[in-house]
């Protein structure tokens, strides 16, 4: 290995050559299988460790399985919960998985090799001490033909299943009548539902899935970027305070703290607009229901590592409404399903097109499936006077069908041809991307004399928060901030997120004639939940000057939006927990819009590219998305959507 190996590795190695294995010229093409599957080296000591319960084994049986195990890791690592193995699908797959090995020391026969070694320890039944061939036997992995799955992750998919088809075959509790829904969301739907273009009414699509809220206990809502996701959440909440259910009943949740935030923002918004407020708005109102993280309403324990709700103690409420689903991974929402109380209710609503959640599974998309869902397609936010916004939506649509864009699309060879108007491409030669970087940090990041005014004025913070002057400039300054933002497929690589920051971090820091690692003015994004100082992961701030009114001199602090006001955190004090936010990745930016947003495509195509990420970075903007990218990569990537292995689907149908 070319890199110095962790004891626990080399221990664990020092066992396998007991059992017949050549040493480090093996470990070495191990540690790249595990590199190309995006896997640290700490995976291979897992395959090494499990390899060793099967004491008989010896030369290709004993790498077979090992390989095995870091294909399984793998497909983990790229959000499956299983892997097809044998078979014809199966093989050609776990070909491409074990391609790396060719390029090894073991040999360019080595992908075939393995391939035929592991389909001859499962279907013989040969790894006994390690592969499982029934649902209940305890052992690391699990053989259910043609699939091979880690051990827990079926248990959780099993679980899960069975606990959301309980909730479809139950009644609510309380039931609500046909009748009693029909009248009651008569009276709510004929509330008019601010949006960007003004007042209306909800649509026939939208009634049908409030009414399908109260009438079953578990209901999904799928739809895109407009499709009015957040007036359906506040019409379900008046639908079931005008049936009679208490408002403290209620819980509202998303998968992170931005979403939290946005979706209770939106909330708040939407019960203060009507000029003569209702009883049930004011109700609603007085119960100031907050908007959480799921990992807290769970009564998530960091240090313990463990829920305070769970199916021994589930959660209180009797409607349970969660945001942004399609983060969801199988874990959290097998978490949520088990804590919710018999009767209770379960919405969830998101984008089943958008990017899957990080970890494993795509639940949200397999959710949407059901008979319980319900889809949204029309779109409010676009208007027929609006080009810019209907030529992005018509782009995302076309995306997501799995149709070319990019020959269709105005093409510019340089910054200067931009419109920043609608979806472009923009050739990503070096002179060329130059330029674009130069244009939006003018444009986008430095601003006129104003806004640079703002990113170097002292702000004055009190105990009660910002006085109106201020809250009023930091307003502006934060409209502009996040009225943009670069969206990347990667942290790393010179197309990544981390790089770009790193070259506008440069920028500011000369321009200030500075060298810490934050300088004034710049956006910061909050990268871990820290729940005594109620910042959490995504959060998105701005490093200003901040004085304390009760003495002492400005310091450097990061300033974050809180309600109708902002608060200041001293950058010195929470600086591992923030990041530069001039880029960030498309994962990283589900949940939020932008007026103006510009898509670095990696030079090559890799195969994070997929086309949920291109659908939700074009997505992500109402006016303007520029895609930087080389001839065919956009096409390409277009061309191949997720696969993510998943016996969800199977589970849930099978009752």
């Amino acid at each position: 290995m070319s890199a110095p190996r962790v004891q626990a590795i080399e221990s664990a190695w020092q066992r396998f050559e007991r059992h017949g294995g050549t040493g480090s010229t093996v470990l070495d093409a191990f540690a790249a299988l595990a590199e190309s599957l995006n896997l640290s080296r700490d995976a291979v000591q897992i395959a090494v460790e499990i390899a060793s319960f099967e004491t008989a084994f010896t030369g290709d049986q004993r790498y077979a399985l090992m390989a095995l195990v870091l294909v399984v890791l793998g497909a983990l690592a790229d959000g499956s919960t299983r892997f097809p193995v044998t078979g014809k699908a199966g093989t050609a797959a776990l070909k491409t998985m074990l391609r790396a090995l060719g390029e090894t020391a073991l040999g360019t026969e080595s992908p075939g090799r393995f391939t035929t070694a592991i389909e001859k320890l499962l279907d013989e039944n040969l790894a006994t001490q390690t592969v499982a061939r029934e649902e209940n036997d305890y052992k690391p992995l699990l053989y259910l033909k043609p699939f091979v799955y880690m051990r827990k992750l079926r248990v959780a998919e099993r679980e899960l299943a069975q606990g959301i088809r309980a909730m479809m075959s139950t009644e609510p509790a309380p039931p609500f009548s046909s009748e009693q829904c029909a009248q009651a969301a008569e009276e709510v739907c004929a509330i008019p539902i601010a949006i960007q273009s003004g007042m209306v009414l909800l649509s026939g699509e939208q009634r049908a899935a409030v009414a399908a809220a109260a009438r079953q206990r578990f209901t999904v809502i799928s739809g895109g970027p407009g499709t009015g996701k957040t007036s359906i959440v506040t019409a379900i909440l008046r639908l079931m305070v005008r049936l009679g259910l208490d408002p403290g009943a209620i819980s509202l949740a998303a998968p992170t703290g931005k979403a939290a935030n946005r979706i209770g923002e939106c909330i708040a918004r939407a019960l203060n607009s009507p000029a003569k407020p209702n009883a049930i708005d004011r109700a609603l109102r007085d119960a100031a229901i907050e908007a959480t993280t799921l990992h807290r309403l769970l009564g998530y324990s960091p240090s313990s590592q463990r829920y305070r709700h769970h199916r021994g103690n589930p959660l209180a409420a009797r409607l349970v409404i969660v945001d942004e689903g399609s983060m969801l991974d199988l874990s959290l929402m097998e978490r949520l399903v088990g804590a919710i109380s018999e009767g209770a209710r379960l919405v969830i609503l998101g984008d089943a097109d958008q990017l899957p959640s990080v970890a494993a599974g795509a639940v949200f998309r397999e959710f949407a499936g059901t008979k319980q869902s319900r889809r949204l397609v029309q779109n409010f936010r676009m208007r027929s006077a609006e080009t810019a916004g209907n030529s992005i939506f018509a782009v995302a649509g076309r995306i997501n069908e799995g149709l070319a864009v990019e020959y269709d699309l105005p093409r510019r060879t340089s910054a200067e041809e931009l419109a920043m108007n609608g979806v472009e491409l923009l050739g990503s030669t070096r002179g060329a991307v130059k330029s674009f970087f130069d244009r939006w940090h003018g444009e986008r990041i430095v601003g006129d004399a104003t806004i640079k005014a703002l990113k170097q004025s002292i702000y004055i913070e009190s105990p009660a928060g910002f006085e109106p002057e201020d809250v009023e400039r930091l307003r502006r300054l934060f409209n502009f901030v996040a009225a943009s933002r670069i969206l990347t497929v990667t942290r790393a690589r010179e197309t990544g997120a981390e790089w770009i920051n790193r070259g506008m971090h440069r920028r500011a820091s000369d321009s200030v004639r500075g060298n810490d690692r934050f300088v004034a003015g710049q956006p910061v994004l909050a990268n871990r939940n820290d729940y005594e100082r109620m910042l959490f992961n995504g959060d998105n701030g701005i490093v200003l000057r901040v004085r304390r009114a009760d003495g002492g001199g400005p310091a450097l602090m990061a300033v974050f939006p809180r309600g109708d006001n902002f608060v200041a955190f001293r950058v010195d004090m929470i600086s591992d927990a923030l990041e530069l936010a001039y880029a960030m990745t498309v994962h990283k930016a589900q949940g939020s819009e932008f007026d103006a947003v510009a898509i670095i495509l990696p030079e090559t195509k890799i195969s994070l590219l997929t086309r949920e990420v291109v659908y939700t970075a074009v997505s992500r903007a109402r006016h303007s998305a520029v895609v930087v990218g080389t001839d065919g990569v956009l096409d390409e990537a277009i061309a191949s959507p997720a696969q993510r292995y998943s016996g969800l689907r199977e589970l849930l149908a099978a009752g």
